[in-house]
């Protein structure tokens, strides 16, 4: 989205995948908390407790193992960068440029303010994906495939 906007690419439409933006004043608070304990690490133990936290229980197993080997050996300062650069964004103003047909997709375990992002694009639609967390691309693959095509077809 920030990349389709800033540079006025020609898109036709945009999926919202499980984002958390606009970011509630509540989650960026806590993310830069996240951002800070990961500093003062061990960046392995934080990063593995906070990775964890985005998954709900049902996903346990192999996938999740896999995901939190993959994110937490990356460095510390990229993680740490990545969290507070999405705390600092000012996701309103690219919000407010959309002029595309605009879907989003949220997982039940998202801390995603559906209503602040319909206020700041009113024309979107939305859903929910019950019984799912963060990671619904994994988990959730086929009922993400069929969002998709849906907006396709619209």
């Amino acid at each position: 989205m920030q990349i389709a906007f800033e540079h006025r690419l020609p898109i036709r439409g945009l999926l919202v995948l499980d984002s958390t933006i606009p970011l509630p004043d509540q989650t960026r608070d806590s993310w830069i908390q996240v951002a800070d304990r990961l500093e003062r690490g061990p960046f392995g133990t934080a990063c593995d407790a906070f990775v964890r936290s985005l998954f709900i229980d049902s996903e346990q197993g192999p996938i999740q193992e896999s995901v939190i080997q993959g994110m937490t050996s990356q460095p510390a300062n990229v993680a740490v960068g990545l969290v507070r650069e999405i705390c600092s964004h000012r996701w309103a103003l690219n919000l407010q440029a959309i002029d595309a047909p605009v879907h989003m997709v949220a997982s039940q375990h998202t801390q995603l303010d559906v209503d602040a992002f319909h206020a700041y694009v009113p024309s979107a639609t939305s859903e929910h994906i019950d019984n799912s967390g963060h990671f619904i691309t994994l988990f959730q693959a086929e009922r993400v495939c069929q969002a998709m095509l849906r907006m396709l077809n619209q």
